[in-house]
C-alpha cells in the first residue's frame, strides 16, 4: 500500500490522534489440490516401500509384508513402515497379501492401496496435530517433507510461526496426548485392522525408538530393525510409559527437517501455503475463550443484563489483561 493510500485511512485532527479503519483479512486457505500434488506424495510413499523392499531382498530372507505397514508414526517413513509392520504382527484381523498366479501384478496392486491408506493416515495425523490445517495444504507440507509425516510437522510449526512454544512443549504431556490422538487418527483413517493396539504399541516402543535409529542406517538392515523392534516389546501387560516418548524423535525429525529446508529454501514462500489463515483462526479462537472465561464470571444471579454492555462495549483489547484472570467474585455477585 502507498503512503498516500495509508494516509488517507487515517482520521484525526491531530498527528498523534487517529482512527485506524479495521481490515478483513481474508484467510487465504489453500481448499484445491490438483492430482499432480497428490501423486507426488504417493510415488515417494511408494519409492519408501520399493526401497525397503530391494534391502530385505538383499538379505536373502522372507519380509512379510501385511496389512498394517504404512508409513505414518513418529519415526522417518521406512522406519515407520518397519515399525508398524512389526507392531501389526499377531494382530486380530491382519492378513498377509496373497499374490496368486501374477505376483508382479498382485504385489504392484497391494503396495498402490497401501500408500493411498498411508496417505490418508498421513493427512489425517497432521489435520489432528494442527488446527485449521485443510487436506490440500497437509499434502503440500508432506510433498515437501518427502511424506515424512515429523518433518511435515516441523514445516506447518516454522511457518507458522511456533517454533519456540513447540520446541518448549514438545516433550510436555500435552504434546505427547497431541500426538497419540494423532496417531490413532492416522490409523483409523488408514483403516488399520486395531488402531487402538497400534498406538499403544508405539507408546510401550517409543522409549526405545532412539535404539532403533541407531540400527536403521546405512550400515545396518531391514531385518536387524524388525528383529529389534521384535525384542524391546512386551504386546502383552501394563504399559510402561503414561505417554509418548518424544523427544529423541522430535530431534531426529528437526536434523532431517534442517536438510530439507536448506535445500527449498530460495523458494520456500512457493513451494508452501500461507500461514495467515491458520494464525488468523487460531486468534480468534483464543479471544472467543477470553469471552467464555467472562461469560463464566458474570453474577449468577441475572447475568442477561450484562449482555448487552458486553455486545456494545465489551472489547479484550486495553492496558490490562483480556480476560480476569483471577479467582475473585465479580462486582455485584451474591
Amino acid at each position: 500500500m502507498s503512503r498516500e493510500k495509508q494516509a488517507a485511512r487515517w482520521q484525526g485532527s491531530g498527528p498523534r490522534t487517529g482512527i485506524y479503519e479495521p481490515i478483513d483479512l481474508p484467510d487465504n486457505f489453500v481448499m484445491g489440490i490438483g492430482e499432480d500434488e497428490i501423486q507426488a506424495v504417493l510415488c515417494k510413499i511408494y519409492d519408501g516401500l520399493i526401497m525397503m523392499l530391494q534391502e530385505e531382498e538383499e538379505e536373502e530372507e522372507e519380509l512379510l509384508l501385511n496389512n498394517g505397514c504404512f508409513c505414518f508414526g513418529i519415526m522417518d517413513p521406512t522406519t515407520n513402515i518397519l515399525i508398524n509392520i512389526g507392531l501389526t504382527k499377531g494382530m486380530k484381523g491382519v492378513s498377509s497379501p496373497t499374490w496368486g498366479d501374477n505376483e508382479e501384478e498382485a504385489t504392484t496392486a497391494f503396495l498402490l492401496d497401501i500408500c493411498k491408506r498411508s496417505l490418508d493416515g498421513l493427512i489425517a495425523f497432521l489435520a489432528r496435530l494442527f488446527p485449521y490445517l485443510p487436506a490440500a495444504e497437509a499434502v503440500l507440507f508432506l510433498d515437501a517433507a518427502d511424506a515424512d509425516p515429523l518433518v511435515a510437522a516441523c514445516f506447518i510449526v516454522s511457518r507458522r510461526g511456533m517454533m519456540r512454544d513447540f520446541d518448549f512443549d514438545v516433550c510436555s504431556g500435552a504434546a505427547a496426548a497431541a500426538v497419540e490422538a494423532a496417531l490413532l487418527c492416522a490409523a483409523v483413517a488408514a483403516k488399520h485392522p486395531d488402531p487402538e493396539e497400534l498406538v499403544r504399541r508405539w507408546k510401550l516402543l517409543s522409549p526405545d525408538l532412539g535404539k532403533i535409529e541407531s540400527i536403521n542406517n546405512p550400515a545396518g538392515t531391514v531385518l536387524h530393525t524388525m528383529h529389534h523392534v521384535s525384542q524391546r516389546i512386551a504386546f502383552t501387560g501394563k504399559t510402561r510409559t503414561t505417554h509418548f516418548e518424544l523427544s529423541k524423535p522430535w530431534l531426529s525429525a528437526r536434523r532431517r527437517y534442517g536438510i530439507l529446508a536448506n535445500r527449498m529454501r530460495p523458494a520456500v514462500d512457493d513451494w508452501l501455503p500461507p500461514s495467515r489463515g491458520a494464525v488468523k483462526r487460531m486468534l480468534l479462537a483464543t479471544i472467543h475463550g477470553f469471552y467464555l472465561q467472562v461469560l463464566a464470571r458474570l453474577p449468577a444471579a441475572d447475568p442477561s443484563r450484562y449482555y448487552r454492555s458486553m455486545l456494545m462495549g465489551g472489547f479484550c483489547y486495553g492496558p490490562l489483561d483480556p480476560s480476569p484472570t483471577s479467582s475473585s467474585t465479580p462486582s455485584g455477585s451474591s
